[in-house]
C-alpha cells in the first residue's frame, strides 16, 4: 500500500493525537480485565473506547479540514508521532 505524504502537524497536534491514541490502547489493555460480575465495569469501558474512536475521528476531520486535506471515507490515515508528518494510503491504491 502506497503512502502519500499530506504534510505536518504542529507538536501540540501530533501531542493530541498521540494522547487520544494512548488513551484508547489503555482501554484495550484494561477491559478484558473486568470478570463476568464486573459488567458496569466493562460496559463503561467499552463506552470510552467508542468516545475515543469518536475523539480519534474527530481529531482527523479537523486536521484535514484546518489543512485542507482530501480523503476517501476508506482511505487510512498514518501519522509520525516524532516529527508529526501525516501520510495518507488511498484506499483505491490498495485495491489495485
Amino acid at each position: 500500500m502506497d503512502k502519500i505524504l499530506l504534510g505536518t502537524v504542529t507538536k501540540a497536534e501530533s501531542d493530541e493525537r498521540h494522547d487520544i491514541i494512548h488513551w484508547r490502547n489503555a482501554i484495550i489493555e484494561v477491559a478484558p480485565l473486568f470478570g463476568k460480575e464486573e459488567t458496569g465495569l466493562r460496559e463503561k469501558a467499552v463506552q470510552q473506547f467508542r468516545e475515543t474512536v469518536e475523539l480519534q475521528n474527530a481529531w482527523w476531520q479537523k486536521i484535514s479540514a484546518k489543512y485542507k486535506w482530501e480523503y476517501a471515507k476508506d482511505d487510512v490515515w498514518h501519522a509520525n508521532t516524532a516529527d508529526g508528518t501525516i501520510y495518507l494510503s488511498k484506499a483505491a491504491l490498495s485495491s489495485s
